[in-house]
């Protein structure tokens, strides 16, 4: 029996001395050997969970998306350029009747004289005053005024406002053959207001102001002389 036991101890401690050595030799597993190239990474069972994926949208379907542009962001010093486009209509009527009529009669009865000291009875008959008056004046106005002014000028951003409104300043000038025109404007615009191409319509500014003076020959043949605005300006009726 005891030869039998030490031939078993002996057979143990073999297959446990050669069960160490294939654990031994055994190679790493694909993660462990990722964890190996980077000590930093924490255990698989420390890791948090990766984030859930987005929802899929029209772009991860469609072939002809195109993303939105970004919203440029202004500076003071930047030019945009403003279509101006304003338009006025005004119509006045006016009418005006008066009309009086007056009728007047008066009779003398008795017409006497001082005779002495008597008084007598010196008319057979009874004079008569009769009259009679009319007046009417009627009169009737109508104005009719239609104004439109069209172009486009480039202007220069001047200020932005804490709430990110732009404060526009532009001039121009042109100046051919004796002939002047100037044009300025100012105002304040939102900046959403303003269109991918740089350009804004002159109905989305706040404060608008626009001037525009012309003199020259062509302004000359088409305005009123003196004389017809000194006529209206006299001229009582």
């Amino acid at each position: 029996m005891s030869c039998q036991l030490r031939l078993l101890i002996v057979v143990a401690g073999i297959l446990q001395i050669a069960g160490s050595s294939v654990n031994a030799v055994q190679p790493p597993s694909p993660f462990e050997q990722y964890q190996a190239q980077r000590p930093g990474l924490p255990p698989s069972s420390s890791r948090p969970l990766p984030p859930p994926l987005p929802p899929p949208s029209v772009r991860d379907f469609s072939l002809i998306y195109v993303d939105e542009p970004q919203a440029r962001e202004f500076m003071v010093n930047d030019i945009v350029t403003v279509i101006v486009s304003e338009r006025s209509e005004v119509t006045l009527n006016s009418r005006f009747n008066r009309q009086r009529t007056n009728n007047l009669t008066a009779e003398l009865n008795e017409f006497v004289k001082l005779s002495g000291l008597t008084l007598r009875n010196s008319a057979s008959t009874a004079p008569t005053i009769e009259g009679s008056q009319k007046e009417r004046l009627q009169t009737s106005g109508q104005v009719t005024d239609a104004e439109g002014i069209t172009y486009r000028i480039a202007a220069t951003v001047v200020d932005i406002r804490p709430n990110g409104n732009l404060v526009l300043e532009a001039r121009k000038r042109i100046d051919a053959n004796d002939d002047l025109w100037e044009y300025t404007l100012h105002g304040e615009v939102r900046y959403e207001d303003i269109l991918n191409n740089n350009t804004v319509l002159s109905e989305n500014i706040a404060n608008l102001n626009i001037e525009k003076r012309q003199k020259g020959r062509v302004y000359s043949s088409v305005s009123r002389r003196w004389g017809s605005k000194v006529f209206d300006w006299i001229w009582p009726f």
